[in-house]
């Protein structure tokens, strides 16, 4: 069987480590005989040294022997320090005659994808695997009181024979969510987060997920461990929750060196978040940007997750973006989400976009554009906290395709439509790996396109400064098409604090697609956040390359910023 050999190729790694930095061994002697029972398990039982109390390895040579049919091994005693020398019987070696399950059980066997007609030896560890897993499917699903056992043995010299079945009780439906504590949450949203809603039959693993999930929450995290009560054939769950501080402030100053002025300029960002304020769920940001002097930016994003007791949620977006006098950019998004679960959903995408030129001298560059693009989106978030993950993946994507106006100007009064079609792209990933305690390995990669005939300036992708490719000045380059890698490292100082260091790439495409001619931006800083008790304070250093600029500490990047949760 699988499982079988599975087992036997651990045992054998397990010796080919061991064997490979010591030369110390467990030597397993017959009682009976007063010899060394085979060559086989000393190898199996070679070890680096006998680090540990003796009486430690009597499960594990247990296990061996259980493992090869020998059932009614049991040792004797235990001898030595660098070398253990274990005494024992083995017993007889028992092999399967048959054994096969009762009918109940062969969802299980479905699901689990048995193959009983495999097995020859008696296997206590197989054995056990068998009950597990059918213990789990059935509390899985309705059964928390299910027994699984073995009936109807016989044996016949070495050769025994035995039915797994199984006894699954009466079926529990989850009839009541009890909310306690001090956050103000709809019950329905806690439904949903936790995948428990009334009328569902018992699964045992989802309410073992609660904590995780509950404490993922920006708003919310558990104030005790979640308590179950059964009575006739329903159970009811009750959650304590205490409240987080989510809702956020910030705004963040940067410095940098104006190539044309040589002298220093100032940018700056500030950032409003609200969670949960109106109780379901919902999240709204505001976020006002200045990357260089002469531009601004607004978005606005305003997400209800679940909307009328359905796993149906809106997600809605208002960007805005003023380049000096030139032209002025307004998109609206509109997603209509469908969640798996909490933080895994796909999306029906809808968003309007316009750029419309200020300037009456019109550059041949940048023209008066609008676009309406319908598409799909994909979003999967598993980070232990969005502050601050340690751990888990961020995968976003979206895909959206449609009609695009162009508006040309051949002098002041005169204008000429042409329409052509538009296709846009994004993606967004982020790898979070916690090693060593307070190290974290942060893995990200972001990138987009845009397909349009005769794509003007205006209309590209602004990319730059710390939200993308650090090092560069904000929103300062323009791209049609563009990938950005970024490698960091972290140590932890608390839960939200940390020192890092950073290294980013972006290969930028600045011409229309299909003509590819990738640069390459490079850059490389450190930084970190510390939690003052009052606020949290950033700041980030940053130096960059590209074709036209080489590396100059002139052009350092400075960035300070300062968030305050209540």
């Amino acid at each position: 069987m699988k499982l079988t050999r599975i087992y036997l190729f651990f045992f054998f790694l397990v010796s080919l480590y061991f064997q490979a930095i010591g030369q110390h061994y467990i030597r397993v002697f017959d009682s009976q005989k007063n010899s060394e029972i085979s060559a086989k398990p000393d190898t199996m039982f070679a070890i680096g040294e006998v680090h540990r109390n003796p009486f430690e390895y009597k499960e594990w040579i247990l296990s061996y022997f259980h493992g090869f049919g020998y059932i009614e091994a049991a040792i004797d005693s235990l001898r030595g320090k660098d070398t253990l020398d274990v005494f024992m019987k083995k017993g007889i070696k028992y092999q399967w005659n048959s054994l096969t399950y009762s009918k109940l059980l062969d969802p299980v066997a479905k699901f689990y994808r048995w193959n009983l007609d495999s097995v020859s030896y008696v296997n206590v560890l197989q054995i056990n695997i068998l009950i597990e897993q059918s213990l789990v499917f059935y509390e899985n699903h309705g059964y928390p009181f299910a027994k699984v056992f073995l009936k109807d043995f016989e044996m016949d010299s070495n050769l025994l024979s035995a039915v797994l079945d199984v006894e699954v009780g009466q079926q529990i439906f989850f009839d009541s969510l009890l909310i306690k504590g001090e956050v103000t949450v709809s019950t329905h949203f806690v439904e949903k987060l936790i995948g428990i809603e009334k009328g569902n039959y018992w699964n045992e693993e989802l309410f073992h997920q609660i904590p995780s999930k509950v404490n993922s929450l920006e708003f919310a995290t558990l104030a005790e461990m979640p308590v179950v009560s059964f009575y006739d054939n329903n159970a009811s769950c009750k959650i304590v929750l205490k409240p987080r501080k989510s809702n956020s402030f910030d705004a963040v100053f940067g410095f940098y060196s104006n190539e044309q002025t040589g002298k220093l300029a100032l940018t700056g960002n500030a950032n409003l978040l609200l969670i949960n304020s109106l109780g379901v769920g919902e999240r709204f940001e505001l976020k006002w940007q200045r990357p260089v002097a002469g531009s601004q930016m607004l978005d606005v994003k305003a997400v209800i997750p679940y909307l009328l007791k359905t796993n149906w949620g809106v997600n809605y977006s208002l960007s805005l973006f003023r380049q000096d006098s030139s032209f002025l950019n307004v998109a609206n998004g509109f997603d209509l989400a469908y969640r798996i679960s909490f933080n895994h959903y796909f999306a029906l995408k809808l968003e309007q976009m316009s750029s419309q030129i200020t300037l009456l001298e019109r550059d041949s560059t940048q023209k008066s554009t609008s676009s309406l693009l319908y598409g799909l989106g994909y979003s999967f978030d598993s980070r232990d906290w969005k502050l601050n993950p340690t751990r888990g993946l961020l995968a976003n994507f979206d895909l959206m395709a449609g009609n695009r106006n162009v508006k040309s100007f051949h002098d002041v009064a005169e204008t000429n439509q042409i329409r052509t079609l538009k296709a846009q792209s994004k993606y967004q990933l982020e790898f979070f790996k916690n090693f060593y305690k307070r190290n974290v390995l942060v893995m990200m990669s972001s990138g987009g396109f845009i397909f349009s005939d005769g794509l003007v300036q205006n209309e590209k992708f602004r990319i730059g400064g710390l939200s993308s490719l650090r090092g560069f000045d904000e929103q300062s380059i323009f791209s049609s098409s563009y990938i950005i890698v970024d490698f960091e490292y972290r140590y932890l100082i608390s839960s939200v604090g940390y020192f890092s260091v950073f290294y980013n790439h972006g290969f930028v495409n600045e011409n229309d697609i299909p003509e590819f001619s990738f640069k390459n931006y490079a850059g490389f800083g450190l930084g970190g956040l510390l939690d003052t008790g009052s606020g949290i304070i950033s700041v980030y250093l940053a130096l960059g390359k590209s074709p036209e600029t080489p590396i100059n500490m002139n052009n350092t990047k400075v960035h300070f910023g300062y968030l305050i949760r209540f």
